[in-house]
């Protein structure tokens, strides 16, 4: 679920935004660029939904 989607359904939420240079994978094959995003329900810590914007996230 995306952060306005969570918001129109009622959800108190936060983000957490990690860079994908902190991913010991994404060391490992030496491509750092990117980010990883959470959509967290504030009230109970659910995550509601999560955007990868890096290398092999599709894998």
């Amino acid at each position: 679920m995306g952060e306005q989607e969570a918001r129109d359904k009622g959800y108190q939420v936060k983000i957490a935004k990690l860079a994908a240079g902190a991913i010991p994978k994404a060391q490992v094959l030496e491509q750092t660029s990117g980010l990883l995003k959470a959509v967290i329900d504030q009230e109970t810590g659910l995550i509601l939904g999560a955007h990868l914007f890096c290398e092999e996230s599709q894998r």
